[in-house]
């Protein structure tokens, strides 16, 4: 048995999912956001999102006195590039978005962790600021189908 929840199993295949997915590129769990001092970059993040898991069934007496819960948990996807260069960033940006898609529709159950997921529409930053000019950015929410005794479990 393991002292990890469902959901921190599913945050770690989720971000294993994109080892690969893009060269050079080496995603993260919950990383903060690169410093403007630390040069053009690529940066693949997954963070847990601020929204509460969706209860989608309740099965009772599966088991003695259990309950079975399958539920929905939000996942963002961080994706964000830093270059002068607008065509390198730009096509680095678009290579990533891309990827993400690819990755996530190639293995849709997480190599069994997960029931399915679905990808939403991907949030981009538009608001380019004095001290970075040079950076893309979107938000991808991956809604993760899972299951368990709990929420916890």
């Amino acid at each position: 048995m393991t002292d990890r929840t469902t959901v921190d199993l599913a945050h770690d295949a989720l971000v294993a999912l994109f080892q690969g997915a893009l060269p050079d590129i080496t995603p993260t769990r919950d990383r903060a956001i690169p410093r403007l001092d630390e040069g053009q970059f690529g940066f693949l993040n997954v963070v847990l999102s601020g929204q509460p898991p969706q209860v989608q069934a309740e099965c009772m007496g599966l088991v003695e006195d259990e309950v079975e819960v399958e539920f929905v948990q939000t996942f963002n996807v961080e994706w964000i590039v830093r270059n002068v260069d607008d065509d390198a960033r730009d096509a680095l940006f678009g290579q990533g978005l891309r990827a993400i898609e690819t990755a996530i529709r190639a293995n849709l159950t997480l190599g069994g962790q997960a029931l399915g997921m679905t990808i939403g529409p991907p949030v981009y930053e538009t608001a380019v600021t004095a001290q970075s000019p040079a950076t893309r950015a979107a938000l991808v929410p991956v809604r993760v189908a899972l299951r368990g005794v709990t929420m916890l479990s």
